[in-house]
């Protein structure tokens, strides 16, 4: 008989503690599979990012690991969906396989209010993995040398990158927690000031054929390290870009944000990058980079009134962006930054 072990949870998003725990359980428990079960929606969570997009990173994290699968049950069973309606309908599915279920240490002292507890335990055999600071006890087969003190809310709020790259990578292309990102890290005034240019940057988009999740990561990510340490900016163009740091340091955020998105999230789409790092001078000019520029000169919640310029931006990208470099230039020369 085929013996599977279940792994179910939010995965919201999956990261590294996921995959130490499934490996021990796979190995400790002489498994042949495991299963990835992601929950249809996390009851406790109403921000949580769709089915899809967390099935899709479960996909990218698990790739290569040819034991390990990731299934949809959940997502066809009617909500509230119940961890005895997901079991019994694999084991319909499944006649010839013993199932596992993994659940955390913290589940223990719950386990007795989960809808036909009882009949649960006599169709599966519940295996337990230890988190840190729950010690319940229980007769229940474990799985040794696992210590779950990963987080996935950290990594949802940008303090922790333990996550399989392609998991980082996917969550920045489609900008999956930046929102939760730059609130964790930007005054009130400066988080407002990037949704007024990410909401006006994809109005304007609208008028063009552009890409929206380039739109999205290059309005959203232009800022997020604009309140950082001013000797952390600096350090960081001393050593990373020194051949950029006789800039003004008004530039500098700019070059932080192109390093924390290649460096921690593996991020490498150049017109974006190039958008980022450009988007106080405005000396690039692609697509993304004029898109960007234009709304986060022109944002409507900046002390002048732009709308004929933003008017002019969705019949016309470039002119657009000459007429609001034009009057920023000027701005900017003024101010001292450039000359």
């Amino acid at each position: 008989m085929k013996h599977v072990i279940l792994f179910g949870g939010s995965f919201d998003p999956i990261h590294n503690g996921h995959l130490a725990v499934a490996k021990n359980a796979l190995k400790g428990r002489h498994a042949d599979e495991l299963w990835f079960i992601p929950t249809k929606m996390n009851p406790f969570k109403e921000d949580s990012v769709s089915f899809e997009h967390r099935y899709t990173m479960i996909e990218a994290a698990i790739n290569g690991f040819d034991s390990f699968k990731v299934i949809e049950a959940e997502k066809y069973l009617p909500s509230p969906s119940y961890t005895i309606d997901t079991v019994k309908l694999l084991i319909k599915e499944n006649p010839d396989t013993h199932f596992d279920w993994l659940i955390g240490s913290d589940q223990i002292d719950r386990l007795g209010d989960w809808k036909d507890a009882k009949e649960l335990q006599e169709l599966i055999q519940f295996v337990v993995y230890y988190r840190e600071g729950h010690n319940s006890k229980h007769n229940f087969p474990t799985v040794e040398g696992t210590s779950f003190n990963v987080s996935s809310t950290e990594i949802r709020l940008g303090t922790s990158t333990n996550a399989p790259r392609t998991v980082l990578n996917y969550m920045t292309q489609h900008t999956l927690y930046t929102q939760k990102m730059l609130k964790e890290v930007l005054s009130d005034y400066r988080y407002k000031h990037v949704m007024a240019v990410h909401d006006l940057a994809l109005e304007i988009a609208e008028h063009h054929n552009m890409d929206i999740n380039e739109v999205k990561v290059a309005t959203l990510y232009h800022d997020i390290c604009k309140e950082n340490d001013k000797d952390t900016l600096d350090s960081l163009m001393k050593h990373v870009y020194p051949e950029y740091h006789f800039l003004n340091p008004s530039f500098y955020h700019a070059f932080a944000a192109k390093d924390l998105l290649t460096r921690k999230y593996y991020y490498h789409n150049k017109n974006v990058l190039r958008a980022i790092v450009n988007h106080v001078s405005g000396n690039a000019s692609n697509p993304i980079a004029m898109l960007l520029y234009i709304a986060d000169k022109c944002e409507r919640t900046r002390p002048w009134d732009s709308e004929d310029i933003i008017r002019l931006a969705k019949k016309d990208l470039r002119l657009g962006f000459k007429a609001v470099k034009e009057r920023t230039q000027n701005h900017l020369k003024e101010k001292g930054v450039i000359e």
